[in-house]
């Protein structure tokens, strides 16, 4: 069982040499609020996607961009927030069926949004805001 309210925070930049570093930041604050490695896993692959899709889309890969990463668990699950200040465009996640196989890209929202329990873009003035909520006991 996890502390009530652990949090996690990090701002990184727009650089994918950042990722792997907060990905394997970020599973180690999991392991230690007692979820399971196999949500370990699928949480740090979602965080791996949001950051990818906020350089490649937000940023336009732009490697200086500020990034800030927010988290904390409660006894239901996982609060995770993501904020970027790039372009504010709410993306489409596609169904897996409209997917073209032969065609690269267009895989990670929905494997966000099948690895979490809630998925949502909230437009900001100057940028997105990313929440996301994984149930403790899926």
């Amino acid at each position: 069982m996890s502390r009530p309210h652990e949090q996690f925070h990090a701002r990184i930049r727009s650089d994918t040499a950042e990722v792997p570093r907060i990905r394997k930041t970020f599973e180690t604050f999991l392991t230690s609020q007692g979820f399971d490695s196999r949500c370990v896993e699928e949480i740090g692959l979602v965080l791996n996607e949001a950051l990818a899709n906020i350089i490649r889309h937000a940023y336009l890969d732009h490697r200086d961009q500020p990034i800030e990463i927010e988290a904390w668990c409660d006894p239901t699950g996982l609060h995770l927030m993501l904020r970027d200040w790039g372009i504010g465009v709410v993306p489409r996640i596609k169904d897996e069926c409209e997917k073209d196989p032969h065609v690269p890209g267009g895989v990670g929202l929905p494997c966000m949004k099948k690895l979490t329990d809630s998925l949502e873009f909230i437009p900001q003035p100057d940028g997105m805001l990313l929440k996301l909520f994984r149930l403790r006991n899926r």
